[in-house]
Formats: structure tokens, sequence, C-alpha cells
């Protein structure tokens, strides 16, 4: 019998990272790991085969670490997968008139102020959405309701009392499938090459780095800083772009941008999703 493959994503069970998971790998064994260093270390260790890892949202911008987590342990980005962020009230009973406080994440907290407000609803902040959930389940109480997601109420026995709670019925979060090993596309189209590179110390390093993918007509996707805090700590960049890197326009523009750097290394070659 052929073992299952195993995922791994951070937070607790009922977390969206743990949805995106699911949704990803319908038939993989799903393991959950308290921070992005644990599962990123667990990959590299083998204990898991694939890592989903969240690197932006549409409300709260990047991820804070991950591009800079999947260059230093040698990961590589073999799919991409976006999430619509539906947040739920969740309770022990459906009757939101015993409700007085909602315990979640401040960000989904801030996220569905606007149903929190109508409510008249006392904010209270836990470190985690679906750890909130958890919470709530174990109390024997109905003043006491979390916001997480559906998959959370599932997991937890608890029932959702309102749907869709969120003030922006577009907030998405990007996630990441990480691997050991690149996986490079046959298919030349609709594809997305992430790279991560260090500049060299000169004027302008930068724009000269970047000029041949306005020459050879590449379209830029995303383009992130890194700057060390540390004195002379050199700047790192992750960049994002709409081609193959075996195309011949896309090989120049990467050439011109390791002349330009000290350091550059392909993070990923995947398809690109419809949500685009």
């Amino acid at each position: 019998m052929q073992r299952k493959t195993k995922v791994g994503y951070q937070g607790a069970k009922g977390a969206y990272s743990h949805k995106a998971s699911k949704a990803l790998f319908k038939n993989a064994e799903h393991i959950g790991f308290e921070t992005f260093e644990e599962l990123t270390d667990a990959l590299c260790e083998g204990r898991i085969d694939k890592a989903v890892m969240p690197i932006s949202n549409s409300n709260a911008g990047r991820v804070f670490s991950a591009h800079n987590l999947i260059f230093e342990k040698n990961l590589y980005i073999v799919d991409e997968f976006f999430l619509r962020v539906e947040h739920n009230l969740l309770a022990r009973n459906r009757d939101i008139k015993n409700i007085k406080y909602a315990y979640s994440h401040p960000q989904a907290l801030a996220q569905s102020s606007k149903f929190l407000r109508k409510n008249k609803l006392q904010e209270a902040a836990f470190s985690d959405t679906a750890l909130a959930a958890k919470f709530v389940s174990e109390q024997d109480r109905d003043d006491i309701a979390a916001i997480a997601s559906d998959l959370a109420a599932k997991e937890y026995g608890l029932q959702i009392v309102a749907k869709n709670i969120e003030n922006d019925k577009d907030n998405t979060t990007r996630f990441v499938v990480l691997a050991r090993q690149i996986k490079i596309p046959t298919t030349k189209t609709n594809v997305i090459t992430s790279v991560f590179f260090i500049t060299k110390n000169i004027p302008a390093a930068l724009y000269k780095a970047l000029g041949g993918f306005a020459t050879e007509n590449i379209n830029l996707l995303n383009i992130e800083s890194f700057v060390p805090m540390k004195r002379n700590g050199r700047a790192k960049f992750y960049l994002e772009f709409e081609a193959h890197p075996e195309q011949e326009n896309a090989k120049r523009a990467l050439d011109e941008l390791k002349f330009y750097s000290e350091e550059l290394r392909v993070l990923g070659v995947y398809k690109e999703r419809k949500h685009r």
C-alpha cells in the first residue's frame, strides 16, 4: 500500500493554512507546526514531503520572513494557491443574542470590525484563529465566540452563528507549495519564475539589474526588498516575473540580473493560477 503524502502547514487544525493544505492535497496526511521555522525544518529533514505556506495577503501585505526562509533553507516553490479568507462567527450554539465576546487573531478581528460593531461584540485578542475556536469549544460558556474558518467549526464541533462576516469580500491569501527539489514545468506558457538576489555594491545596481526585463518585454509581477538591520548588511530582493527561464528573452534578462548581482538563485518555476 502506497503511503500518503505528508503535507505540512503552520498553525493549529482548522487554521486557514490547514484549509489551503487540504484544498491542494485532498488525500494527503496534513501535519500542523507551530512556527514557519519548524515547518521548513521538517521539510528540509524529510519529515514531510511538501509544505504549504502563506506569503502574502491582499489586505495585510507580505508575510514577514517567508521568502527569506525559503532562500535560507534552500527550498523551492513548486506551486501557488489563492484562498479567499472567509471569516465566520463560531460558538457552542447558534443564538447570537447570548454572545458578548469574540475571540480571534487581531488581524481577523480588524477584518471583521463592521460586524462586531453592528452586533456590539467585544473583541478578545487571541494568538491564532483556530486556537481561538479550540478555546471556545472547551469552555462551558454561551457568551463567547470565535472568528475562524468553517473548517475550524468542523474540527472543534462548533456552530456557525454567522457566515462571511469579513469587511472585505475580496480578502485573499496567497500560498505557495514548497519542496526540497525544483520542478520545472514543461510548458512555457502562463509560467511564473521566482528568484532571490543580492545586488553588487555599485551605484544604481538595482536599476541596472532589472533593466534586462524591460528590454526583453518581460512583465514583473512582484519585487520585495529585505534590508538587514546589522551594520553594512546588504539588501536582498525577491522577484517574480511572468516567463519561463528557458525562454531566450528570459535567459538574457537573467544574465543581466546575474551580472549586477553578488548572488542569484532561482526559487521556483511554476504554473500561474487562474486567480491572477
